[in-house]
């Protein structure tokens, strides 16, 4: 036996398997498409009540066209919402997966003989492994 050195190898591993969670955006659109059909069947409310009253005038105007508005904001903001809840929950998504995977440091000795390297068995260090370790 000639020389032994200290060694150790890092790296980085997933420890556990990549699940997908950007499917719990579909919970929250499915909230806001719920909130759009409402505000749908307001507005439709409205037209129907001037349509069976035959109410015309500025007035009666004014107000389909304010709730055709105030329709058309909301549609936007939830289209906002969807969008907004789309990119927290794919960072979410990120963040965990990134949870997964941990970097690991495996230390070892090697004993050189001649032109040969070899790994050590000895158990006398805890970090010393019994068999070497399968590298890809």
């Amino acid at each position: 036996m000639e020389l032994s050195e200290s060694k150790s190898i890092r790296f980085y591993d997933r420890i556990l398997p990549k699940e997908d969670l950007t499917d719990k955006a579909k919970i929250f659109q499915a909230i806001t498409d719920e909130i759009a059909k409402i505000d749908h069947e307001l507005e439709k409310k409205f037209e129907k009540i001037s349509v069976e009253d035959k109410a015309t005038g500025e007035i009666v105007n004014a107000i389909l066209e304010k709730a055709h508005e105030q329709t058309a904001q909301h549609l936007a903001l939830l289209e906002n919402v969807d969008d907004q809840m789309t990119k927290i929950i794919s960072s979410y998504d990120q963040q965990v997966d990134a949870m997964k995977s941990q970097s690991m440091t495996f230390c070892y000795l090697e004993e050189r003989i001649g032109a040969f390297t070899l790994p050590l068995s000895s158990s006398s260090s805890p970090f010393v492994p019994k068999k070497t370790p399968p590298f890809k």
